[in-house]
């Protein structure tokens, strides 16, 4: 960008009668102005731009003289000229939101993003920055209220990991506004060590035995026994499981296909983890006919249906398998003091007790999704340390389906 006088500039000798408004106008230098009004003697300098893309604009310097007029405007021509002037704005932090949700929009209609990440980030923005920066004008952000607000939350109790989400959510939020040219800098980048939020390693995963397992299912609700028994005999996610619907089943080969996965809501069905993650697992056989007990007791038995439902057809929500899971997990008497025992523990479950019985890391690594094998040995390098033989039923049907697709290749 470079600073530019317009074809309409004045002539020295005709700069005191031009107005604009209530104001004369008098040119100073090439694209700078100073205006004076005439009743009321109050004076402001403008300096007239060309942005990137070619069109002219003019901002009002802050200056009051017009020794520093010109110093602002040099000062100003730089930064023009360094790609590094920014327009001021009057959008505030939660107008700029809406900018960056209209983006975040396009990108999940594209299946580049999920819904999930944008509601998470829209959660912590309103419940954090909105009270305390949701009206200030976005170029009037400084680093102080990145900080305040990460004290605040800090105080409140939010663990290190949450903290980290936030300061991303605010961090990602400034970052649009630089893209976007609206602002200057992101002031959530780059803050001092000490107030970063320093992230802590989760607790351990629990990881149930086969007959912690049985347990549990045994032990869980009607509504939720046969979802719980998918989660632990296919190792799927939590959220490829609710999304599987009825046309997934391959029944005459056995395999259940994943192709989507439903977001925390239960309502929306979002592309899957990674390209990895689209694939075929074995379908066992104590899964295969509670699976067909369910569907006959199902009043959603269409393809397009899914196989897990509320009592109105819509898809399960996330809260909902956990509360179920953590019922059955009470009601089985079983201990994990000091370690997570969600859905993913289902999923680890499955994993390692097919690693134990020798099965090659390579197709665990397939039939997990995982988008690389290093993944996997990172992940269960001390299961693959422990091998040993096996004969769960599990081991078989697994090795059954693997071969089936083998041959069908």
């Amino acid at each position: 960008m470079s600073i530019t006088e317009s074809t309409s500039a004045l002539s020295p000798r005709k700069a005191a009668t031009k107005r604009r408004g209530p104001y004369l106008v008098s040119k100073l230098e090439r694209g700078l102005f100073e205006e004076r009004h005439p009743t009321t003697g109050t004076v402001r300098y403008r300096c007239r731009y060309q942005k990137a893309s070619g069109v002219a604009a003019e901002v009002t310097l802050k200056a009051t003289t017009r020794t520093e007029a010109r110093a602002e405007a040099a000062r100003l021509r730089a930064q023009v000229s360094d790609g590094m002037f920014v327009a001021p704005t009057k959008l505030t932090v939660k107008e700029l939101w809406e900018s960056w949700r209209e983006e975040w929009g396009a990108l999940i209609a594209s299946g580049e993003r999920r819904p999930r990440s944008m509601q998470n980030a829209e959660g912590r923005l309103k419940k954090w920055c909105w009270p305390r920066i949701g009206n200030l004008k976005a170029a009037d952000v400084r680093r102080e209220h990145v900080l305040r607000i990460l004290d605040d939350a800090r105080r409140a109790g939010l663990s290190s990991w949450s903290l980290d989400g936030l300061r991303d959510a605010l961090s990602g939020l400034l970052q649009h506004g630089v893209d976007r040219e609206i602002l200057q800098r992101n002031v959530a980048r780059g803050l001092p060590k000490r107030s970063r939020p320093r992230v802590t390693a989760l607790r351990e995963t629990y990881t149930p035995s086969a007959e912690q397992v049985d347990a549990i299912i045994d032990s869980a609700e009607d509504a939720y026994r046969v979802l719980l028994l998918a989660l632990a005999e296919t190792g799927l996610r939590d959220g490829e499981v609710r999304g599987l619907r009825w046309s997934s089943i391959d029944w005459d080969n056995n395999r259940i296909s994943v192709e989507w996965q439903l977001e925390s809501d239960g309502t929306t069905l979002a592309p899957l983890k990674t390209v990895g993650s689209r694939r075929v697992v074995p379908l066992t056989g104590r899964l295969r006919t509670a699976l067909r007990e369910h569907q006959i007791g199902s009043r959603y038995v269409a393809d397009d249906d899914f196989i897990f439902t509320t009592s109105t057809g819509r898809g399960v929500a996330y809260v909902s398998v956990r509360r179920a899971l953590k019922t059955a997990i009470k009601q089985a008497g079983i201990d994990h003091t000091g370690k997570r025992f969600g859905q993913h523990a289902l999923r680890h479950s499955y994993a390692s007790r097919l690693l134990l019985a020798g099965v090659d890391v390579t197709r665990v690594s397939k039939l997990l999704g995982h988008a690389q094998v290093s993944l996997t040995l990172n992940t269960y390098s001390h299961v693959i340390e422990q091998r040993q033989s096996s004969d769960d039923g599990l081991l078989d049907t697994v090795e059954r389906g693997l071969a089936a697709q083998g041959g069908a290749g």
